[in-house]
């Protein structure tokens, strides 16, 4: 993912894909399953499922 890419999807974040993420959670050494856990959460708050 190119700098400007990545800026890019910072202020638009609905434009990460999942590899996106998991690439990035190993980048900054975070285990990506906290990610989607947090990701998961706001879907079912936001779109009541």
């Amino acid at each position: 993912m190119g700098y400007n890419t990545y800026t890019d999807k910072l202020r638009n974040p609905e434009r990460f894909s999942l590899e996106d993420i998991i690439k990035l959670a190993i980048v900054i050494g975070t285990d990506y399953r906290k990610i989607l856990d947090v990701i998961q959460k706001e879907i079912k708050e936001k779109f009541k499922v």
